[in-house]
């Protein structure tokens, strides 16, 4: 299955994404639609704080190595990399993940809206991001 990060935005946004747990439509319900479209053997689960900044500290037991790179540093992300704020950060004070496209547009659910949507954000406070390796080598606008 190849598809660009354009693709997946195309595909999903307006939409909303929501996998039955008790808070409706949240951040991770989108990065879970994620992992369920591509087929990710991965752990999704918040098991410390219920919070998604989980994701980012246990990214290594639940296996997201095999699937993403680790980008550390906002300077480095690339459209379609998945970004994680921390619990306090200043721009997401309870914590949030949605994915990057530039110059400074985060594309996520739970940012204002039940919905997916582009939202201008800070990324110079993210903990860090999932490169996924299976995008398509295809770049945007290329046929």
């Amino acid at each position: 299955m190849h598809m660009t990060p354009y693709q997946w935005m195309t595909m999903t946004l307006g939409k909303q994404y929501e996998n039955g747990d008790k808070y409706p439509f949240q951040c991770w319900d989108y990065f879970d639609a994620f992992i369920r479209y591509f087929k990710l053997n991965v752990s999704d689960y918040c098991a410390l704080t219920g919070y998604v900044c989980d994701l980012w500290r246990l990214r290594d037991q639940y296996g997201y190595g095999k699937y993403f790179e680790f980008i550390t540093d906002w300077k480095q992300l690339r459209d379609g990399d998945w970004v994680i704020w921390d619990r306090g950060s200043a721009s997401h004070n309870l914590s949030h993940i949605a994915m990057y496209f530039s110059p400074n547009l985060s594309l996520g659910q739970n940012q204002g809206s039940q919905y997916v949507t582009q939202k201008a954000t800070t990324f110079s406070d993210m903990m860090g991001a999932f490169r996924f390796k299976g995008w398509s080598e295809i770049s945007k606008g290329a046929s």
